[in-house]
C-alpha cells in the first residue's frame, strides 16, 4: 500500500506480546477459581434440596405422633416450606432472562471499503481474527467481542467489533488504529480473552443474583408482613434463610471479583502493548488524554442535550457535537481532568489507571510501525456525515428512548450556538450568585423597583444592594447548603410522619436518617429542624431582599426600550414560578411519601389504612397539580425556553390528563425557574457593566 493513495502506511511487522510463565499460570488459577465459584452455588441449591427431602423423608413421624394435629403439621412441614422457598428464590436468577441492549449500527462493508481494508491491515499486524461484523454507535468508545452469548459465541472466532463514531470524528486515522489494535489485541491472546468472557459473564451473573429483586420479592415482603401467626413466622424465617444465602453468594461474588481482576488488568496491559507497538509510546499517552477530554465533553454535551430536548430540538450529528462540545470545556477543567498525577490502581479495579498505563507505554519507548495516520479518521469513512446522522437517530430511538416524530433535528452549528448561549448564561448566573442561591428558596423580583423611571434613586438602591450583597455573600453560601441539607432530611421526615400516620408503629431510623424510629423521636427531629431552619430565616431574608433589589434595579437601568419590555415578560414568568416552585417541592415530597406508601401496600391484603391513606395523598397531589395549573396557563412561556405561543403550565407539564407527574412537574419549574433566571442576571451584568464599578470588584475586595 503506498503513501502516497493511503492516509497511513506501515514499516514493517509488529511483534506478538508473549505471555509469561507466571502470567499464563494465573490464567488457570483464574479459570479454575471461576469454575468453582458457579460449581459452589448450584452445590449450595443441591444441599439446600437435599436437606429438605432428608426432613420430609426421615421426620414424617411427627405427623403420627400426639398433641395438637395443627402444630404437628406445621412443625412437620415448616422446614420444608422454608427450604423450598429458599430453592426458589436461588433458581430464579437463573431463570431469569438478563436485559439485552438493542445492537448498534451494523455497516455495510461493501459501503466502506476503506474502513474494511483499514481494520484487516490491523487484524493481520496484530495476528487476530477479521470481525464477521462491524458496527457503530454514538459512545466515546470501541469495542471487539464474541458476537454469540454463551458458551458456543466463546468457543467461536465470530467477532463482532463496534465502532464509536465520536472517535472516528476526534481521532487521528493514527489514533483510531491503536484503539483497535488494543481491541484486537485482546483477541491475540487466544485463550486469556475466552477465559475473560467468561468471568464477565460469571460476575455479572453472580451480581445478578445478590442484588436482582423483582416482584416475587415484593410478595414474599408483603405476605411476611401480613398473613396469620405461624405462617408469619415461617415467611420471616425463609426471608432471614433467603438473606443469609445471599450473603453467602455476595462473599462469592467479591472473591471472584477480587480473584479476576488481578488477571483483567494484566490483560488491558497486554493489549496496550499492541497499541504502543502498532502507534508507538508518544501517540498512546496522545490517545489517553485525547478520550479522557472528549469524555468530559460527552458530559458537558449530554447535560445540553436535556436542555435542548426540553425546547423540542437535537443535534443531528452526535458525534460531531461531542467534539466541538470538548472544545468548548473550560481549559482548567481539561487540564483537572486529564492530569493523571495522583491516580492510583485499586485492587478491585479491572483496568488498571491510566497513570499506570501510560507509564507502561512510556517504559517501552516505541516508535510503533504505522507511519503517517496523522488526518482525521473520518477520513476512512465513505460518507460520514450520513453516516453519523443515521447512527445519532438510531442511538436517540432504541438507547435514549426518544420519539423524534415532534423533535427538530437541528445542524452542529446550530446546536453549538445553543449551548454557547446557554453557557454564557450560566457563567453570568454564576459571576451574579455565586454560589449564594437555591433552587429551596427561590427569589421573587420586585416589580416596584422596576416600575422605577428616576435613574438617579435607582443606581442608589442598586448600589446600596450591591455593597450589602459584597459584605454578605461568603456567609450567605453556606447559610443557603445548611438550609438545604435541613430541607432534605426534613423531606425523610415528612415521609416518617406519614407512615407513623397510616397505621406503622415503628421505623427503621437509620434508613430515614433519624435517631429514633419512633413517633415521639420523629416529632421531635421535626421540632429541631424547624428551630434550625427559623435561626437561619433571618440572615437569608435580608441578603435576598438585597438580592432582589439588586436584580430589579439593574434590570430596570436598561437603556433599550425593546430590551426592557423582554425583561419584563422574563420577570413576569420568573415570579410566577418562584411563587409555585414551593408547592412543586411540596408535589416532589408527597410523590414520593405516596410511592412509599403505595409499595408497603402491595401485597397487603389486610392494610386498608395504608391503601386509604396512599389514595388520599393521590387526590392531595392531583389537587395541587390543578392549583398549579390554574396559576400558570396564564403567563406566557418566553422565548429562551423554546416554547412560543405555550402557556408555562403546558411548558411544565402541567396538563390535564397528566396530573400526578408530580416530581417531573417539580423538576420542570425548577428547570425552567433557572434558565430565566440565568439570562435574567446576563442582562443585568450587561448593564452593571456600563455603570461605574463593576460588581466583581466589590466582591472580591469584600473577601
Amino acid at each position: 500500500m503506498s503513501v502516497s493513495r493511503s492516509p497511513y502506511a506501515f514499516n514493517g511487522t509488529i511483534e506478538p506480546t508473549r505471555l509469561s510463565a507466571a502470567y499464563r499460570f494465573g490464567l488457570v488459577i483464574v479459570g479454575a477459581a471461576m469454575l468453582l465459584l458457579p460449581l459452589i452455588y448450584l452445590g449450595s441449591i443441591a444441599l439446600t434440596a437435599k436437606a429438605v427431602w432428608w426432613h420430609l423423608t426421615t421426620n414424617a413421624g411427627i405427623v403420627s405422633g400426639r398433641g395438637n394435629a395443627q402444630g404437628r403439621l406445621l412443625v412437620y412441614l415448616g422446614p420444608a416450606l422454608i427450604g423450598l422457598v429458599v430453592i426458589f428464590f436461588l433458581v430464579k436468577p437463573i431463570l431469569a432472562r438478563p436485559s439485552r441492549a438493542r445492537d448498534p449500527l451494523p455497516l455495510d462493508p461493501q459501503a466502506e471499503p476503506t474502513l474494511i481494508e483499514f481494520i484487516q491491515a490491523i487484524c493481520r499486524q496484530v495476528r487476530a481474527p477479521m470481525p464477521r461484523r462491524v458496527q457503530v454507535d454514538c459512545d466515546v468508545n470501541a469495542s471487539a467481542g464474541f458476537m454469540r452469548r454463551g458458551v458456543a459465541g466463546v468457543l467461536s472466532n465470530d467477532l463482532v467489533l463496534t465502532i464509536g463514531l465520536p472517535l472516528v470524528a476526534g481521532l487521528t486515522v493514527r489514533q483510531l488504529g491503536g484503539v483497535l489494535a488494543h481491541e484486537f489485541g485482546h483477541f491475540a491472546q487466544g485463550g486469556g480473552m475466552r477465559l475473560t468472557a467468561i468471568v464477565r459473564g460469571v460476575n455479572g451473573w453472580f451480581a445478578r443474583v445478590v442484588f436482582e429483586r423483582d416482584e416475587w420479592d415484593e410478595r414474599l415482603e408483603g405476605w411476611s408482613r401480613n398473613v396469620d401467626g405461624r405462617v408469619a413466622i415461617l415467611l420471616v424465617l425463609a426471608k432471614g434463610a433467603i438473606w443469609l444465602s445471599r450473603q453467602l453468594l455476595r462473599g462469592l461474588m467479591l472473591t471472584g471479583h477480587a480473584i479476576s481482576c488481578f488477571m483483567l488488568r494484566q490483560m488491558e496491559f497486554d493489549a496496550d502493548s499492541y497499541e504502543v507497538k502498532m502507534t508507538g509510546s508518544e501517540t498512546f499517552g496522545q490517545t489517553s488524554r485525547r478520550m479522557r477530554e472528549m469524555n468530559v465533553g460527552v458530559h458537558y454535551g449530554y447535560g445540553d442535550l436535556r436542555a435542548t430536548l426540553r425546547h423540542g430540538k437535537l443535534p443531528s450529528h452526535l458525534p460531531a457535537f461531542v467534539v466541538q462540545r470538548t472544545s468548548c470545556v473550560p481549559s482548567d477543567v481539561l487540564d483537572e481532568v486529564t492530569n493523571t498525577a495522583d491516580e492510583r490502581t485499586g485492587m478491585f479495579d479491572t483496568h488498571p489507571c491510566d497513570a499506570d498505563r501510560i507509564r507502561a507505554a512510556q517504559a517501552a519507548a516505541a516508535p510503533g510501525v504505522m507511519a503517517g495516520g496523522d488526518g482525521p479518521a473520518t477520513a476512512l469513512f465513505g460518507n460520514f456525515d450520513a453516516l453519523s446522522s443515521a447512527a445519532t437517530r438510531h442511538h436517540y430511538e432504541h438507547n435514549l428512548g426518544i420519539g423524534l416524530e415532534d423533535i427538530a433535528l437541528i445542524d452542529t452549528d446550530e446546536a453549538m450556538r445553543d449551548s454557547s448561549a446557554r453557557d454564557h448564561d450560566r457563567q453570568a448566573f454564576q459571576e451574579f450568585f455565586g454560589t449564594s442561591a437555591s433552587p429551596r428558596r427561590p427569589i421573587v423580583i420586585p416589580q416596584p423597583v422596576l416600575e422605577l423611571r428616576d435613574r438617579a434613586r435607582l443606581r442608589g438602591v442598586w448600589a446600596e444592594a450591591r455593597g450589602r450583597i459584597a459584605k454578605r455573600i461568603a456567609g450567605a453560601a453556606e447559610q443557603y447548603r445548611e438550609f438545604e441539607g435541613i430541607e432534605e432530611k426534613r423531606d425523610a421526615v415528612f415521609t416518617a410522619q406519614e407512615l407513623f400516620s397510616a397505621g406503622f408503629s415503628k421505623l427503621n431510623a437509620e434508613e430515614f436518617g433519624l435517631p429514633d424510629g419512633t413517633p415521639d423521636g420523629v416529632r421531635k427531629v421535626e421540632q429541631q429542624y424547624e428551630s434550625q431552619q427559623r435561626a437561619l430565616l433571618p440572615p437569608l431574608e435580608a441578603f435576598e431582599a438585597s438580592v432582589r433589589n439588586r436584580l430589579a434595579a439593574a434590570l430596570a437601568l436598561a437603556e433599550d426600550e425593546s430590551t426592557r419590555d423582554e425583561t419584563r415578560s422574563l420577570v413576569t414568568a420568573a415570579n410566577a414560578l418562584a411563587r409555585a416552585i414551593p408547592l412543586g417541592h411540596e408535589l416532589r415530597r408527597l410523590e414520593s411519601t405516596w410511592r412509599t406508601l403505595a409499595h408497603n401496600a402491595s401485597g397487603a391484603e389486610n392494610n386498608d389504612q395504608l391503601r386509604t391513606r396512599a389514595e388520599q395523598i393521590s387526590a392531595i397531589i392531583s389537587t395541587h397539580c390543578s392549583s398549579l395549573r390554574t396559576d400558570l396557563a396564564a403567563v406566557a412561556c418566553p422565548p429562551v425556553l423554546g416554547a412560543t405561543g405555550m402557556s408555562l403550565a403546558e411548558r411544565c407539564g402541567l396538563r390535564p390528563e397528566n396530573p400526578d407527574a408530580a416530581s417531573d412537574v417539580a423538576e420542570e419549574m425548577v428547570a425552567c425557574y433557572y434558565e430565566i433566571l440565568c439570562r435574567l442576571a446576563a442582562a443585568a451584568l450587561a448593564v452593571e457593566a456600563r455603570l461605574e464599578v463593576t460588581p466583581s470588584h466589590d466582591i472580591e475586595n469584600a473577601r
